[in-house]
């Protein structure tokens, strides 16, 4: 079965794993870097983690689009939903709210 979801049809999922990777990778460092050198917020294993978590959410942020508007959904759902909302909202999304697009653009 083919999935309706937006970002899956124009192609963007990659975005998606790589996002999510860096956030978890990030998110488990930063653990391993508390259990290792205590709550030193200047230690490198720190700010490497909350760098990798911070390029994971500005990346998704930033690079899920709309292909023909250009709006940028996962912004568009983290602004206009709450916390626990969000992620269903985008993971239902069928077409641009903006503009209404649905699939890749031909190429």
């Amino acid at each position: 079965m083919q999935s309706t979801n937006v970002i899956v049809q124009t192609g963007q999922l990659w975005k998606v794993a790589v996002s999510l990777a860096a956030v978890i990778v990030g998110g488990t460092g930063a653990v391993i870097a508390m259990t290792i050198v205590g709550t030193n917020p200047g230690h490198p294993l720190n700010l490497f983690s909350l760098a990798l978590g911070g390029f994971g959410l500005a990346f998704a942020w930033m690079s899920i689009r709309c292909p023909n508007c250009g709006a940028r959904w996962v912004w568009l759902a983290m602004r206009h939903h709450a916390l626990g909302q969000w992620q269903p909202w985008l993971v239902g999304l069928t077409a641009c709210p903006s503009c209404g697009h649905r699939r890749r653009r031909a190429a």
